[in-house]
């Protein structure tokens, strides 16, 4: 299984300095935010897709920008409540941004050597949803869709998959120290 690369989260502190190799996948204006997304978490279609969910909180509203990105770059807009994606074609012909960064360009662009996945850098508390975790879940080979989860209410989404999956990990090598766990540890 691939492995992906880590999301940091950028800082304004005085010396504060970004990782060496990271690459950043905020907003911002010419080829340095190309990457960044054009749902804002307070946009009428984030707001929509969390109140689909009878959500409005700021989290659920981060979800959904993150969902919106995933299916903005997936193509697959329409495939969202008809509300939704009307609001989120007209925030992109206001944005000015037509066509999505392709998946092989994210993998391209977003992958080493080996598989693995780049470190990437947003603007984004590295607890919170963030477009940033599918761009990650893409540069490994999987579903941007899926990467995204199905709900706010459930946790499901790459980052906290990868949390859960990191958890068990740490759990498995634990037990490998203390020799009383034999069947099963390779798998992880």
């Amino acid at each position: 299984m691939p492995e992906p690369g880590k999301r940091h989260q950028r800082s304004r502190k005085p010396g504060a300095r970004m990782p060496e190799d990271a690459v950043y996948v905020g907003r911002g204006r010419g080829p340095s935010g190309r990457w960044g997304n054009p749902f804002r978490v307070t946009g009428r279609s984030a707001v929509a897709l969390a109140g689909q969910y009878g959500l409005d909180t700021w989290k659920a509203r981060q979800w959904a920008a993150a969902k919106l990105y995933a299916h903005w770059i997936a193509g697959a807009l329409d495939s969202l409540p008809t509300q939704v994606a009307a609001m989120a074609l007209a925030e992109l012909k206001a944005e000015g941004r037509p066509r999505p960064p392709t998946l092989d360009e994210i993998r391209r662009e977003l992958t080493w050597t080996f598989d693995r996945g780049r470190d990437v850098v947003c603007w984004c508390q590295t607890f919170a949803d963030c477009h940033g975790d599918i761009l990650r879940a893409v540069a490994i080979g999987r579903d941007p869709v899926a990467a995204a989860g199905t709900s706010p209410h459930w946790a499901d989404n790459f980052r906290c998959v990868e949390a859960q999956r990191e958890a068990k990990r740490g759990e498995i090598r634990e037990n490998i120290g203390r020799r009383s766990y034999v069947k099963g540890w390779t798998a992880w």
